[in-house]
């Protein structure tokens, strides 16, 4: 129930998050975040990254990124917001 309330306030609290391009899966919802804790984001070019071995579509923030290459689905909008974060901090690492 807790995690319900905190993804319905950061739905409230992020209007950008509203539309979704994809359906949601949590199987791929719980994937990422699993990968998000093992691996950083190695950058292939600027549409997509690579994370654990897994190519991701990482454009068209928030709607559509953060989704499996050629597979169309995505995780929760707060992980989408989490793995952003991540992509940023592990592209500034690179430098």
């Amino acid at each position: 129930m807790y995690e319900l309330l905190k993804d319905f306030l950061f739905w409230l609290s992020h209007p950008g998050y509203w539309v979704m391009n994809n359906p949601y899966s949590p199987e791929w919802d719980r994937m990422l975040s699993a990968l998000m804790k093992a691996h950083s984001f190695d950058q292939i070019d600027e549409y997509t990254a690579c994370l654990g071995g897994k190519k991701i579509w990482i454009t068209n923030r928030p709607y559509a990124s953060m989704c499996p290459r050629h597979i169309e689905v995505r995780p929760k909008r707060r992980t989408i917001h989490k793995a952003h974060i991540k992509l940023v901090a592990d592209q500034l690492k690179a430098l």
